[in-house]
This record gives C-alpha cells, structure tokens and sequence, in this order.
C-alpha cells in the first residue's frame, strides 16, 4: 500500500531541485529513471500533484540524500487504501468506439499511474470545456466512475482524473499499454482493423494533441505535434488507411514531429471525423463564416463563456 505525503508551500519544488541538483540529470533524465512522463514530473515540480512516498524514496536513492534528513517536519503520510482498492468499475467492450475515442485521448494527453492507479486526462485552459464536460462525461459512461477535476495553479492547466486499479491494469492487460511513461506509443492493431473505429480514436488524439490553425491568409490547416515518433507514425498511417494525404516532418524548433492535413482535407476532416472539442469546433466554423482561422486569444473568452 502506497502513501502520499503533504509538503508545506515550496518544499516539494526545493526537493526535486535538490535531487536534479545533486545528481546533475536533466528533468527529462530524471523522469526515465521514475519511469514517469517529463509532463507527470513537472505536475510534481509546480505542486500541482502530490507525490507519493514510494516516489520520494527513489528521488532520495537517486541523489544520494538522506530521507531522515526531510522526515520529521515535511512527511505526513496518508493512506490511499479507499483509491488503490478494486473498487466497482467497469470496462468496455474493445468493439465499443467510445473505448477507441478515449484511446485517442489517452495516448495524446493521458496518464495511466503505476502507483496510484490514476487514469487521467490534462489539457489548457484553451480546452476547458473538453477537459471539464466532455472528457469527464465520457469516462463515467466507460467506466462508471464519477471523474474529478484539478486546476493547476501555476500553469493554468485542468486535469480530469479517477482513481481504479481495475481501470489501470485493463488498459495494461488488454491492450498493453505502460503505465507510467508512455513508451513507443501508437494506435493499436484493434483499432486499425475497423475504419469506423479508427475516426474515434483519431478525433481523440487531434482533440487534445492536435489543433486547428491559419495556414496561409484565407487558408485553414489541421496540426498535430508530438515528440513521439511511433505515436504520428502511426496517425500518418491511420490516415493514409481512410483516403487522407498527410504531411509529416520533423519540426525544427520542437523536440518532436508534426503531421499536417491542408485545407480541402481539413474539409473532409470535419465532415468524416469531426470534432468534440469546442475550441476546434469554432475555429472551423469561424473559418467559413469569415474565411479567417482566429489565434486561440482570440476566442478564449467564448469558450470561457465570459
């Protein structure tokens, strides 16, 4: 049974400074050895999530520091037995394409915790009514558990997340997917087998990882970028599979790739696969009302509903 422990304000940031500072990592070197996302660490890094006593163990292995040194005024353990527990969930047949639509999700922006058997979704505030009404929604008619919602103080991000072992190993026994860091993710053979699955998995992934955007003055492009060579290269292919003509490359001022569609196959996009996010959903119906794609300061007060 894994315990989590409450820092005062600032303590937990000093602490991982400490460790990158003693062991001379980079953050993402660090993730690696925690067998976490570098997005994961860096929740821990603006105190955004709690980090597990497990997790602080093996930063202080890690640095060479000495746990005594920190216990007696920062540690309170708290059990997490009601959240670790086989409690009463429930797990979607593969053939169900909302399964597909949330595969799509997961892989672009989700996390499957080895430790605390989190499923979660983290998006900006940009996506804030994907992240608060669509996505919890969805994950309640999955896997009948009533999701809850995070705001990250510092970054202005949502997080969307349950608590089921049950959930976690599903997703690990069935389909084979790593809990922790993500490793060569991609869009599982399954999926690939049924076209109409493949739309929904697709639409999730361009609905957190992907976006609309200008391509030049009057023209519109769908982007999605991702640091995950395996991951777009399996898009690429899921695309070329339903008649699309992708562009792909490596993105020179990002630590990763893009994968483009251009504005007559963006067309086609929303008419096959559409959309369930409300910031994509408005920048297209923008773009044929006015023939403008806006920039996302430009409608965030509508999504926001100010």
């Amino acid at each position: 049974m894994s315990d989590y422990i409450t820092w005062n304000e600032g303590e937990q940031t000093n602490f991982l400074r400490a460790v990158k500072d003693k062991t001379g990592l980079t953050w993402n070197e660090i993730a690696e050895h925690l067998n976490f996302s570098r997005g994961m660490l860096f929740f821990y890094l603006d105190e955004s999530c709690r980090m597990s006593y497990e997790t602080f163990l093996k930063l202080c292995k890690l640095g060479n520091l000495e746990p005594f040194k920190f216990y007696p005024h920062i540690i309170k353990k708290t059990k997490l037995s009601k959240i670790t527990t086989l409690k009463s969930y429930t797990f979607p047949q593969k053939t169900n394409p909302q399964l597909a639509e949330f595969i799509g999700i997961y892989l672009g922006d989700g996390y499957l915790g080895p430790v605390s058997y989190e499923v979660s979704v983290s998006c900006g505030e940009i996506d804030y009514p994907y992240i608060t009404n669509f996505i919890p929604n969805l994950m309640k008619r999955l896997f009948s558990i009533k999701p809850k919602i995070i705001y990250y103080k510092n970054s202005k991000g949502i997080k969307c997340y349950i608590f089921s072992k049950g959930v976690v190993m599903s997703f690990v026994n069935k389909y084979g997917f790593n809990s922790g860091r993500k490793i060569k993710p991609k869009i599982p053979n399954f999926i690939f087998e049924d076209d109409f699955m493949l739309k929904f998995c697709i639409r999730g992934l361009i609905d957190t990882d992907g976006g609309i955007y200008r391509h030049h003055k009057n023209s519109i492009q769908l982007a999605f970028y991702n640091s995950e060579y395996s991951l777009i290269s399996s898009l690429k292919e899921a695309f070329l599979k339903l008649g699309y003509n992708p562009k792909f490359c490596k993105y020179g001022t990002r630590d990763g790739y893009v994968l483009f569609l251009f504005t007559k196959e963006v067309e086609k996009y929303f008419k096959e696969i559409g959309s369930n996010n409300k910031k994509n959903i408005l920048k297209f119906k923008l773009w044929k009302e006015t023939g403008r794609v806006p920039k996302n300061n430009e409608i965030l007060d509508e999504i926001l509903n100010k």
